[in-house]
C-alpha cells in the first residue's frame, strides 16, 4: 500500500489506519485488545466427521463415509493406526481433555469503566484528544476479513471482487434457505427491523480503487439471529427509558446490524518476477519439479506399493527430464527470434510457457528465496490486518490460497511482528506443502524438513489465539492432500483441522474449482467466518445435517463426471487397440490421410516431411561413429508403444466412481458396473478376438510374436533397469549428503553426471524417433502405414477429447442449477431425470463412436451408408444436442419457481449508520 488515503477512491480502512499509525497504536492494532483487556478464550467444540486433525492420515477420495467416521477412527485406534488420543468421538468435547496446543485460559473480565479510564491514560500518553479516543473503539458487529491472493500477476481488486461474488449469492440464498425450512417456528434469521427499502441486495457499501493505492472494501450485511434481534432491541428499549428518564448521560445506539468487511493484501505488485534462466535453474537442475511431483505423486498413490514404486523409478529422473524440457524451451526462444515470420516468431506456445515459469510459478521462488521482496509482502499483509481493526473490527479473519498461504505462514510466525494475532486462518489449495518440499533438506524424504533457521519453520502452533481451517481438493497439485506441517506442535489439534473436498477431481481443474463448490468450500466457509474464534457448528448459516446432506449431493454428480471422463478416455484407447489386434485398423487410417492432407496445408510442415525422410534415409549406410537413423526410428516407435501400453494399464485401473455414493446401494452398484465396463470388460473381449483370428490359428508362435512386436520383452528391461538404477542413485545421495570422503564423493558425482547425461541424450534420441516416426522414412516400406496409423490414433484421441468437453460443458449446467436449488432449499434432493437422459444419450454417442473406430471397416458399411457418412453423422448428433440442451437452459434460467428473476431471495437486511473516521463513514 503506497500510502493510506491517496488513492483514487478513499476507504474508511485508510483514514482509520492512517489516524491510528499517527498516533502510534500499532500494539493495539495487532492484538486487537484495548488497554489491560485479556483474550477472551475460543472453543474448539466437537470436529464434524469430515474434518481432520493436522496430520491425521486420511484415506483415498470416495472411501470416507461421513456419516461413519466416528466408527472408522475408532477402529484405526483399535487396530495401532491411530494413537489413542487422536480420536474424537461425538460425545467428546475438546474442553473436557486439554492439550499442549490449547489456548491458555483468560483472565476474569475486566471492570469496563476501569477499561475505559486506562483507554483515556492511553490517549493522554499518546497525546490523543479524549474525544477522538473515545471516537475509537472495537466494535462487537464487524468482521474484518482478509483475502490473500496466490501467485501470479493478480490485478488490484480481482481478489476481492471474485472471491465475493459468490460469497454474497451464497448468503443471500441462505435467507430464503432458512425461511422455508419446514421444522422450525420462526426462520433463524431474522427480517430487516427497520430497512428504508424492501431490497435482497447484502451489499452495504464498496469503496474498490483499481490503481491499488488505497484498500478495497466490501461491506457486506449479515441477517440477525431472531433470538439475538429482540434481545438487542428490548436492550435498546431500556436504555433509552433510562435516558429520557435522565438516569444515564449518554444517548443509546441503536442496535448495530452486524456486518463483514471484506478487503484483500493485494502483493503481486510488490514483486518483481525472477528472469528465466533463474527460474530453469532451480526448477531443473535444483531439483524443483522433482520435489513438485514427488507431493502430487504422494498425494495420488497415498502410502501403497505404487506409492513407493513411483518413488525409486521416477523422482530421480524427474529432474533430468525437466530440464530436458526446460532446456527445449529456452533453444526454442532462442531459434524463433531468428525467424522472419511474425506468426511463428511471436508461438503462443513458447510465450506462453516462458510467462507462466517467470510471472506465475515466480511469485514461488520470489517469496522463498528473496529475503528482501518477501519481507514487502509480509508487511502488506500486516498493515492490512492494521486497517481492518483501525476501522473497528475486532475479529480477524485471513482467507489465503496457494501461495498466499506462505505469505501468511511467514507473516504471523514472524519475529518482526511478535503481537501480530488474528483469530482464524482458513486455507484453500495451500501451497505450504510445496514451500516444505522446495526448502527440504533432504529432497527423498517422506516428510520434508526446511533447514534450521528457514522462515518455512514457522510455529503457527504458538499462536494460542489462532484457529487453522484448512480446505484441499481431492486432485490440487499446490496441495497435494493435507499440510504436513514439520512443526510437532502444530499436528493433533482440535484447533488446527484439515478437510479434503471434492472440487472437479482433476489434477487441471481442481486448483482453480474452490470458489465454485457451494457445498464442500463455500458453505463451510461462511459458517467459519461467522464463528471467527469458534467452530462453525455455532452459525446463523445452514445446519450440520445441511452440510453433510448437499456434501453428499455434490459427490453424487462428481460421480458422473468421474464416470465421463473415465469412458471418453478409455474407449479411444481400446478402438486403438482393436483397430491395431483385430481389425483391419479400423477407421483409423482413413482418419490420419483427411488430417495429413489437412497438415500439408500448415507452413513448413511438408518441409519437415521431406526432411525427416531424407534423414531415415541415411540409416541405409553404416558409417563410422555416426548411429544409423534406422535404428532411432525403431526407438521412436519403441516410445509410441510404450505410451499406448501406459495408456492401456491406466484405462484398467477403476476410477472409484462408487465410493462417492454414500447409502445408496443400487447406485454404488451401477457405477461400478459402468466402471469395469468402461476398461477390463473391452479388453477382454479385444484379446478374445485376436486369439480366435490370430491367436488359434498361429498357437504359440502367434503369442510369441505378439509379444516381441509389442515390444515387452524391450520395456520390462527398461523399467528393470530403472527401478535398479534409480534404488542406487537414492541411496547414492543419502551417503553423499552424510560422506565427507572427497574421493568418493567426487566418483560418485562423476558417475551421477555421466549416468544423467546418457538420460538426457536417450530423451533426444526418443524425441527425435518420434519425429521421424511421424515424418516417415524412405528405407522402411511399411513407414508410410505407421505414420497414417499414428497420426490418425493421435486424432481420435483428440475428437474423443473434444468430446468429453462437450459433457463437462453439459455437466458445468446441471452442476449450475443443483447448486442454486440447493442454496435454497438445501434438504430437497433435486431432479435429476433431464441430466441423466443427457448424459447417457452422449454415453451412446461416444460408445458409437468408439465402435466406428474400431471396426469400421469397408465391409461393416453397405448400401448407401458408407464411413464418411458415419462419422459425419455422429458429429451432427453431437451438435443436435449440444442445440437442444442450450434451448432448453434458455427456458429453465429465465424465471425460477416463484416467478422472480434468477438470484433473488427476498428481503434485505437492517442498513446502518456507521459515524467517526474509524467506524466506517465514507
Amino acid at each position: 500500500m503506497a500510502a493510506p488515503g491517496r488513492g483514487a477512491v478513499d476507504s474508511g480502512l485508510d483514514r482509520g489506519l492512517q489516524w491510528a499509525l499517527e498516533h502510534e497504536l500499532d500494539e493495539y492494532l495487532e492484538t486487537g485488545l484495548r488497554p489491560g483487556e485479556r483474550p477472551t478464550p475460543i472453543v474448539v467444540g466437537r470436529r464434524l466427521p469430515w474434518q481432520h486433525q493436522i496430520g491425521q492420515p486420511i484415506d483415498r477420495p470416495g472411501a470416507e463415509e461421513p456419516i461413519f467416521g466416528g466408527l472408522v477412527n475408532l477402529i484405526r485406534v483399535l487396530s495401532g493406526r491411530l494413537p489413542p488420543n487422536s480420536i474424537h468421538l461425538p460425545w467428546r468435547l475438546a474442553a473436557a481433555a486439554p492439550e499442549a496446543g490449547a489456548p491458555h485460559v483468560p483472565s476474569p473480565p475486566i471492570d469496563r469503566r476501569q477499561a475505559d479510564i486506562e483507554l483515556a491514560a492511553a490517549g493522554m500518553r499518546h497525546r490523543i484528544d479524549p474525544q477522538d479516543m473515545e471516537r475509537w473503539r472495537f466494535r462487537e458487529n464487524l468482521t474484518g476479513i482478509v483475502m490473500v491472493h496466490g501467485i501470479g500477476p493478480q490485478l488490484a481488486g480481482q481478489t476481492l471482487l471474485d472471491w465475493t461474488t459468490p460469497i454474497i449469492t451464497l448468503l443471500r440464498d441462505a435467507v430464503a434457505a432458512d425461511a422455508g425450512r419446514k421444522f422450525r417456528k420462526e426462520p433463524a434469521l431474522a427480517p430487516p427491523s427497520r430497512s428504508l427499502h424492501d431490497i435482497d441486495d447484502p451489499v452495504f457499501r464498496a469503496n474498490i480503487d483499481f490503481s491499488g493505492e488505497t484498500f478495497p472494501v466490501v461491506q457486506v450485511r449479515i441477517p440477525w439471529r431472531a433470538k439475538d434481534l429482540e434481545k438487542a432491541k428490548a436492550d435498546y428499549e431500556r436504555a433509552m427509558e433510562a435516558w429520557e428518564a435522565r438516569t444515564i448521560d449518554k444517548e443509546p445506539r441503536p442496535p448495530e446490524d452486524p456486518r463483514w468487511i471484506f478487503t484483500e493484501t493485494w502483493w503481486a505488485s510488490e514483486v518483481r518476477p525472477p528472469t528465466l534462466r533463474m527460474m530453469v535453474a532451480w526448477l531443473g537442475e535444483q531439483g524443483g519439479v522433482g520435489r513438485i511431483v514427488q507431493g502430487i505423486q504422494q498425494n495420488t498413490f497415498g502410502s501403497g506399493p505404487l506409492h513407493h514404486l513411483a518413488r525409486i523409478s521416477v523422482l530421480p529422473f524427474v529432474s533430468v527430464i525437466a530440464s530436458f524440457a526446460l532446456i527445449l524451451l529456452i533453444v526454442g526462444l532462442a531459434i524463433s527470434r531468428f525467424i522472419p515470420i511474425a506468426s511463428i516468431r511471436e508461438a503462443v506456445t513458447l510465450r506462453l510457457a516462458s510467462a507462466f515459469l517467470t510471472d506465475w510459478f515466480g511469485g514461488a521462488r520470489t517469496l522463498l528465496r528473496d529475503p528482501a521482496q518477501s519481507a514487502n509482502v509480509r508487511s502488506r499483509l500486516v498493515m492490512t490486518v492494521k486497517a481492518l481493526r483501525a476501522y473497528g473490527c475486532r475479529r480477524i479473519v485471513i482467507v489465503a490460497h496457494s501461495g498466499g498461504t506462505i505469505v501468511t505462514l511467514s507473516t504471523l510466525t514472524d519475529p518482526a511482528f511478535p503481537n501480530l494475532e488474528v483469530d482464524k486462518l482458513i486455507t484453500i489449495g495451500e501451497a505450504l506443502n510445496l514451500g516444505w518440499r522446495l526448502e527440504a533438506v533432504d529432497p527423498d524424504a517422506e516428510h520434508p524438513v526446511p533447514p534450521k533457521g528457514n522462515r518455512m519453520l514457522g510455529d503457527l502452533g504458538a499462536k494460542r489465539r489462532l484457529l487453522w481451517r484448512d480446505f484441499f481438493g481431492t486432485h490440487d497439485p499446490a496441495a497435494s492432500g493435507p499440510p504436513d506441517p514439520p512443526v510437532d506442535s502444530m499436528k493433533g489439534t482440535d484447533r488446527f483441522t484439515t478437510e479434503r473436498i471434492y472440487n472437479r477431481m482433476s489434477v487441471l481443474g481442481d486448483h482453480g474449482a474452490y470458489w465454485n463448490n457451494d457445498e464442500h468450500f463455500l458453505i463451510p466457509l461462511i459458517r467459519e467466518i461467522d464463528v471467527p474464534n469458534g467452530n462453525r457448528r455455532k452459525s446463523r448459516f445452514y445446519r450440520d445435517a445441511v452440510e453433510s446432506f448437499v456434501r453428499a449431493r455434490r459427490k453424487e454428480r462428481l460421480s458422473f463426471l468421474r464416470l465421463w471422463r473415465r469412458g471418453t478416455s478409455t474407449l479411444p484407447i481400446m478402438a486403438i487397440v482393436a483397430a491395431a489386434l483385430v481389425t483391419a485398423h479400423g477407421m483409423i487410417p482413413l482418419i490420419g490421410s483427411a488430417a495429413l492432407a489437412v497438415l500439408e496445408s500448415v507452413p513448413f510442415s511438408k518441409e519437415l516431411g521431406q526432411l525427416g525422410a531424407k534423414l531415415s534415409s541415411l540409416g541405409t549406410f553404416e558409417t563410422d561413429g555416426i548411429l544409423p537413423f534406422d535404428v532411432i526410428y525403431g526407438i521412436g516407435i519403441g516410445v509410441l508403444l510404450g505410451g499406448l501400453a501406459f495408456l492401456v494399464l491406466q484405462a484398467l485401473i477403476p476410477s472409484g466412481a462408487r465410493g462417492l455414493w454414500r447409502q445408496r446401494k443400487w447406485w454404488q452398484r451401477t457405477a461400478l458396473l459402468v466402471d469395469i465396463s468402461l476398461g477390463p470388460v473391452p479388453f477382454a473381449l479385444i484379446l478374445v478376438g485376436w486369439w480366435a483370428t490370430v491367436g488359434a490359428t498361429g498357437g504359440l508362435d502367434a503369442v510369441r510374436n505378439f509379444v516381441v512386436d509389442a515390444s515387452l520383452p524391450g520395456t520390462v528391461v527398461f523399467v528393470g533397469a530403472v527401478v535398479f538404477f534409480a534404488t542406487i542413485g537414492t541411496k547414492l545421495r543419502a551417503k553423499l549428503r552424510t560422506s565427507s570422503s572427497t574421493p568418493l564423493r567426487i566418483i560418485a558425482i562423476a558417475f551421477s553426471a555421466l549416468f544423467l547425461a546418457a538420460l538426457l541424450v536417450a530423451l533426444a534420441g526418443a524425441s527425435l524417433g518420434v519425429i521421424l516416426v511421424y515424418t516417415g522414412s524412405a528405407s522402411r516400406p511399411d513407414s508410410e502405414a505407421t505414420r497414417t496409423f499414428v497420426v490418425g490414433a493421435v486424432v481420435v484421441l483428440g475428437l474423443f477429447r473434444l468430446l468429453q468437453r462437450v459433457g463437462e460443458w453439459r455437466w458445468d449446467a446441471w452442476d449450475i442449477r443443483e447448486r442454486q436449488q440447493l442454496r435454497r432449499e438445501p434438504l430437497k434432493c433435486p431432479g435429476r431425470g433431464w441430466s441423466i437422459v443427457i448424459a447417457s444419450m452422449l454415453s451412446a454417442i461416444a460408445i458409437a463412436a468408439a465402435i466406428a473406430v474400431a471396426i469400421g471397416t469397408p465391409a461393416t458399411f453397405s448400401g448407401s451408408v458408407t464411413r464418411e457418412m458415419a462419422f459425419w453423422g455422429l458429429i451432427a448428433a453431437t451438435i443436435v444436442l449440444s442445440a437442444i440442451t442450450i434451448a432448453k437452459d434458455v427456458v429453465d434460467n429465465d424465471v425460477d419457481g416463484a416467478g422472480r428473476l434468477v438470484g433473488s431471495s427476498g428481503p434485505g437486511v437492517v442498513q446502518p449508520k456507521p459515524t467517526g473516521p474509524g467506524q466506517g463513514s465514507p
